[in-house]
């Protein structure tokens, strides 16, 4: 942004610009570019400021699920939107990560204890790392341990309808070829793999 400045100064002592409205659009642009920039710091740090003083405890949450990137019978993980710690307003998002099985959909809110971790305890084995988390806006790292949360309530996005539609078929591929062949072909047809048999 500074260069960009600089370069605008350059250009009008210069007197090399032919149009005015030019030289306004470019640094109109700057400034919006760095205002954009300080927003986003400011928020990356009342956000992780936010978290901070959860780390290493568990608290109540209450999340609304974004985004199911793992699912099978004994784990999840998934992006959620963080709406409160204890009823604190967050509004952040989160890599959440379940010691169960939890068939939450996007749109999903729940209220559920959770633990709240540093972004740099991720281990760089698992889906991210500290700064694949941060590139993708996770601003935590929280773990559920135990299906105890409260069911809130959903809301409808187009998104849910087509899980809605991807499950109903899924199903109906289970009861005509079985549980290990249908969920097999579940599996590699539709991306579901909540059908696959571990045995």
């Amino acid at each position: 942004v500074a260069a960009g400045v600089l370069l605008v100064v350059i250009i009008l002592t210069a007197k090399r610009v032919v149009d005015i409205k030019y030289t306004v659009i470019f640094l109109f642009a700057c400034i919006l570019i760095t205002l954009s920039g300080i927003r986003g710091h400011l928020y990356y740090n009342k956000a992780e400021n936010a978290f901070e003083k959860y780390y290493g405890c568990e608290t109540t949450a209450n999340v609304t699920v974004v985004e199911n990137l793992y699912n099978n019978r004994y784990s999840a993980t998934m992006r959620v939107r963080i709406n409160s710690l204890y009823g604190e307003r967050i509004n952040s998002y989160a890599l959440l990560e379940c010691d169960y099985e939890a068939g939450w959909r996007v749109g999903d809110t729940f209220e559920l204890p959770i633990t709240v971790h540093s972004l740099s305890e991720l281990s760089d084995d698992g889906f991210y790392n500290e700064y694949s988390a941060l590139s993708y806006g996770f601003l935590a790292y929280c773990r559920s341990e135990t299906d105890n949360g409260t069911y809130l309530g959903a809301g409808k996005s187009i998104v849910r309808n087509l899980q809605d539609i991807n499950e109903s078929i899924c199903a109906d591929i289970v009861y005509y070829l079985g549980d290990r062949t249908g969920g097999l072909a579940s599996a590699l047809a539709l991306g579901n793999e909540r059908y696959v048999q571990d045995d």
